[in-house]
């Protein structure tokens, strides 16, 4: 049952893990989601460079969370380079919260923005500064 799983052991063991989608409804045409992807290490922030996708819909996610945690949220459901993901699912498989050996925290943003044509400030993801 999933109220036996534990998140933080099925993610150390490599298992996909990051919630199960409970409804879904089709997103607006015209819509993206931009995510980052960022490292921080001493008071330092390096960032790779940002991807948008293109939003397919709004779901409803059972999402889980490394403390064990849950909660039933509405996320962006977008297409990638490889699959069909939800927000929390993404920040699960880009190790978000992870820290790695040197100390460096791995940062995930994902949000969704108009068509990136109207996105004046493409490193701006994740800190509220997108313009549309």
């Amino acid at each position: 049952m999933l109220e036996d799983r534990d998140p933080v052991v099925d993610h150390l063991n490599g298992e996909r893990y990051g919630g199960k989608v409970l409804s879904l409804i089709p997103a607006p045409e015209g819509w993206f989601v931009g995510t980052q992807v960022s490292q921080l290490k001493g008071g330092t922030e390096t960032y790779e460079e940002p991807k948008v996708y293109p939003l397919l819909a709004w779901v409803l996610v059972d999402a889980m969370f490394r403390e064990g945690d849950r909660k039933t949220q509405v996320e962006p459901l977008f297409l990638t380079e490889v699959e069909i993901v939800h927000a929390t699912e993404f920040r699960w498989q880009q190790g978000a919260g992870d820290v790695d050996e040197d100390g460096q925290r791995t940062l995930v943003a994902v949000d969704v923005i108009p068509a990136p044509e109207a996105v004046a400030d493409v490193p701006s993801y994740g800190k509220g500064n997108l313009k549309g």
